[in-house]
This record gives structure tokens, sequence and C-alpha cells, in this order.
């Protein structure tokens, strides 16, 4: 993301993107959601979303309050020593956040493949990431 200067744009009040994107979720995404959520039912099925990514950080807010509401349900690790429910690279937890924002009813499985610093390991079992995603997820 390339970032402006201040001056380089006089008389024009910056403001964080973090905000802009907080705004942008209040007034034009949560009243779409309320239209979607009148017709849906509680027996419905859910969307189910898998994220291979870096985890997503038990400690964030989005995370407690989908964990308490049941949206996600479950993690893994690929292979198994990653923590899933940990992310110290915020990737992860930034996508499953966004998710959850702009997917409320989905449920969000997260599958954690990249360690601290971004990178996937060499000794993941992407066959056992695939079966996971296809048969406990999908299936």
């Amino acid at each position: 993301m390339r970032r402006i200067d201040s001056t380089q744009v006089p008389n024009v009040k910056l403001t964080f993107s973090a905000n802009l994107a907080e705004t942008w979720f209040k007034e034009y995404l949560a009243p779409f959601q309320k239209e979607v959520a009148k017709g849906r039912n509680d027996d419905d099925v859910g969307i189910r979303i898998a994220i291979l990514d870096s985890g997503f950080d038990e400690k964030h807010d989005d995370f407690q309050k989908a964990r308490q509401q049941g949206l996600v349900p479950c993690g893994k690790g690929f292979p198994s020593y990653l923590r899933p429910f940990e992310d110290k690279h915020g990737h992860g937890t930034h996508t499953a956040s966004v998710l959850l924002k702009t997917a409320p009813f989905a449920e969000i499985f997260i599958a954690r493949v990249f360690d601290d610093q971004g990178k996937m390991l060499t000794e993941n079992d992407y066959e056992a990431v695939v079966r996971v995603c296809l048969f406990d997820i999908i299936g």
C-alpha cells in the first residue's frame, strides 16, 4: 500500500485506512446484511469457508466473538505443530476478521499453513490440507 505524506495533499485531513474500513462496514455493509438476515431462517444451510493462511489470533476481539457464536468451530495446523489460533504474522487474522464482517453467518475454518514469518514450510502435508478442506469442511 502506498503511503501519502500529508504535505503532498494540502488542506485535506487524512484518516487511517482502518477507520475508513470501519465506516464502510457500518454505513454500507451493515444495512445490506440486515436485509439478508430478514429472509434467513435458523435452519438454513450456512456457508463454510476455509482460510489457509497464517492462523487467527485468539486474542483478537473478532476471534473471541466468533468463537462464542460458534462461527469458528475448529482450526488445524499444517504441519501439526503450527497453532491455528496463533498468528504472529497477522495476515490470516486480518483475512478472517474481514470475512466475519462481510459474511456474518458463515462458518470459518482455520488451516494454518504459514509460519510466523509468513513462509510455507517444506514439510507441509499438502494432501492432508486438501483432505481436511474437502471432506471435513465441505463434506
